[in-house]
């Protein structure tokens, strides 16, 4: 049995080590978004998104893999496409 004082330190450990993650994914996030290729920011969105942006390019995609859209995508999108809104 943990006492009371040992599971609140335990808890505001996790609650640290969670913190530090997310700021960890944020960072790379931001990173990936300034300074990445038309390729790797599509692969931050999501399929839904990407059908969305992909009606938009005039390209059809019904029944389309994630990975086969994105490729489909990166030829005709620019910089100025992001972020892809509805």
């Amino acid at each position: 049995m943990i006492c009371q004082v040992c599971k609140l330190k335990l808890e505001l450990k996790f609650e640290l080590e969670e913190k530090e993650r997310k700021e960890r994914k944020r960072l790379k996030f931001q990173q990936v978004w300034r300074s990445g290729n038309i390729e790797q920011k599509l692969n931050c969105y999501g399929l839904k998104k990407l059908r969305i942006l992909a009606k938009r390019k005039g390209i059809e995609y019904s029944q389309v893999e994630k990975d086969t859209l994105i490729k489909d995508l990166t030829s005709v999108t620019t910089h100025d496409d992001f972020p892809i809104k509805e």
